[in-house]
């Protein structure tokens, strides 16, 4: 019996989903992007004036995050006629991600325009998996 791929495709999206819309509290979100290794980087601007506790920015880092380990876990599982599919809809909900992370305020109060500009580099890092010699 021939498996339809398109029914994988929308199973994995849906479990995907499922795992996006039921996320936890803002202190149990804050403790998960802890531990998934967020470095940030300023690039531009004044960073004290930054809040990184912003409930929204610890969400969808978080939402990131969850993203990353669902595509990491389910991406060598996909079979290779469906890679390509998989791949560019993971990367257009992390596109959308992105997008929602560069409009966050993250200030509070009045600032001078030359102080309104600020930019950051977020990179995840991974553990390197040991190997055995």
């Amino acid at each position: 019996m021939k498996k339809d791929n398109s029914k994988d495709i929308v199973e994995m999206l849906s479990k995907l989903n499922s795992i996006l819309n039921n996320k936890p509290s803002k202190e149990a979100m804050t403790k998960e992007v802890r531990m998934m290794n967020y470095k940030m980087r300023p690039l531009k601007g004044d960073f004290s004036l930054i809040h990184i506790n912003d409930s929204r920015f610890i969400e969808i880092l978080w939402k990131l995050g969850k993203l990353d380990d669902f595509f990491q876990r389910e991406i060598n599982k996909t079979p290779k006629k469906q890679k390509d599919i998989v791949i560019n809809a993971f990367h257009n909900i992390h596109m959308r991600f992105q997008q929602q992370l560069n409009k966050i305020n993250l200030k509070d109060g009045y600032f001078s325009k030359k102080d309104s500009v600020t930019s950051m580099e977020i990179i995840r890092e991974h553990p390197k998996k040991k190997t055995i010699h």
